[in-house]
């Protein structure tokens, strides 16, 4: 159960890529670019979502809620509280920021870059919602991102 737990909140184990890659190249640094990372992967789902936003916003809701649970069980596994290695947050994040947006290069690029940045920076109210316990806070403070993403886009596309 483990292995599927980490499986799902890593992204098909896809953060572990920037650490093996810094190994192979003699760096000591064993973590960095997992949100990156966590955040194409997202963009890369958008773009396959369903086109209906009923059912895109029921499967984003879906994701969620069963994002706090895994979330919640990775970081318990994994020993630390929203560890790098759960991207998870960022790909339903990242989701939520591209969601009924125009399908167009510029909507999508614009979505990514304003997603990195308030996920970055933690701008207010996301930090807050960090501070919650568990699954929640490493969930909601990324899909508060996203929401300000989002909206943010909105004013340029």
């Amino acid at each position: 159960m483990n292995q599927a737990i980490l499986f799902f909140a890593t992204g098909a184990y896809l953060s572990y890529l920037p650490g093996w890659a810094l190994a192979r190249v003699g760096r000591v640094q064993k973590r960095g670019g997992e949100g990156f990372l966590g955040s194409l992967e997202g963009l890369a789902l958008s773009l396959m979502a369903p086109k209906n936003a009923r059912i895109f916003l029921m499967a984003l809701i879906l994701a969620s809620l069963a994002a706090f649970w895994i979330c919640g069980k990775a970081e318990k596994i994994l020993g630390h509280h929203d560890d790098g290695r759960i991207i998870l947050d960022e790909i339903l994040g990242m989701m939520l920021a591209a969601f009924l947006l125009p399908h167009t290069l510029k909507a999508y690029l614009l979505s990514f870059v304003l997603f990195r940045v308030f996920d970055m920076f933690k701008v207010f109210p996301c930090n807050w919602f960090e501070k919650l316990p568990g699954g929640f806070g490493v969930v909601c403070d990324d899909l508060c991102a996203g929401v300000m993403a989002n909206l943010a886009a909105r004013l340029f596309v």
